[in-house]
């Protein structure tokens, strides 16, 4: 593909954003990273959907996708990186996007060598790839995590979290994704009645590598533009969090 002209990079970052709870926030963080990272690489950066739960992507975005990743994914074995540049959406704000279509209730689960064949793709063709895994977590995804530099897990800081992360990390070893390969991030950090950051690193057993500020109000007003609030708020310090996160993921290669 290199020869042809149809790729322009060797080796892009591919970066997994998954929880194991509902509502911890793994579309903002995946979505927001995405749109971090295009900053510095506008056009060069993927982003897709690969949840099984209520697609919300496209809406948060306000985009409306020609083709979704069930389309391409049920293609997978004639795709390609002609195939996969012409799905995506182009986002003004320098992102690629991957979604199911908006407002979908029902995403049925994707096949697991349709997604291993779009993740290495997208490794090939794009500077950087985020796949957002949602929480409902299945075999598709943990080959998604296997194929990943970083699989970034999002938790809040609460015991049902901390019980359901700690599950996770042993899941994952089970699973063939290397413990070193995890990266976590505290989401919403900051609320009142947390659990504190020293108590939840013991509780799960390893430590805690980042954190997302609570800032409701930013991010309800990002949401009602179709906009990440990276882009909305863009001196704000939750905007600074998600260029610190992007910052100590830069570099990382399986």
């Amino acid at each position: 593909m290199r020869l042809s002209g149809a790729v322009k990079h060797n080796q892009g970052l591919i970066v997994s954003v998954a929880s194991v709870t509902p509502g911890s926030g793994v579309t903002t963080v995946a979505t927001n990273l995405a749109f971090t990272w295009a900053g510095t690489y506008p056009d060069r950066v993927a982003l897709a959907e690969l949840g099984r739960e209520v697609a919300d992507l496209a809406l948060s975005l306000d985009l409306e996708p020609r083709h979704t990743v069930s389309d391409v994914i049920d293609n997978w074995q004639r795709l390609d990186a002609t195939l996969l540049q012409q799905s995506m959406v182009a986002h003004g704000g320098g992102v690629k996007v991957l979604a199911q279509k908006s407002e979908s209730l029902e995403v049925k689960p994707l096949d697991p060598q349709g997604v291993r064949k779009l993740v290495i793709l997208m490794r090939t063709v794009y500077g950087v790839g985020v796949l957002d895994l949602g929480h409902l977590l299945g075999e598709e995804h943990f080959e998604a995590m296997r194929l990943s530099d970083v699989v970034l897990l999002v938790l809040r800081l609460d015991v049902p979290a901390l019980r359901q992360a700690r599950k996770f990390v042993r899941l994952c070893g089970e699973r063939g994704v290397p413990r070193e390969r995890l990266h976590l991030v505290a989401n919403r950090y900051g609320q009142r009645g947390q659990i504190a950051w020293k108590k939840a690193q013991e509780a799960i057993g390893m430590p805690l590598a980042d954190y997302i500020p609570d800032d409701s109000g930013k991010m309800n007003h990002a949401l009602n533009q179709g906009q990440p609030v990276v882009r909305v708020s863009r001196f704000g310090s939750i905007t600074r969090r998600f260029g610190k996160l992007a910052h100590n993921l830069n570099g990382k290669r399986t």
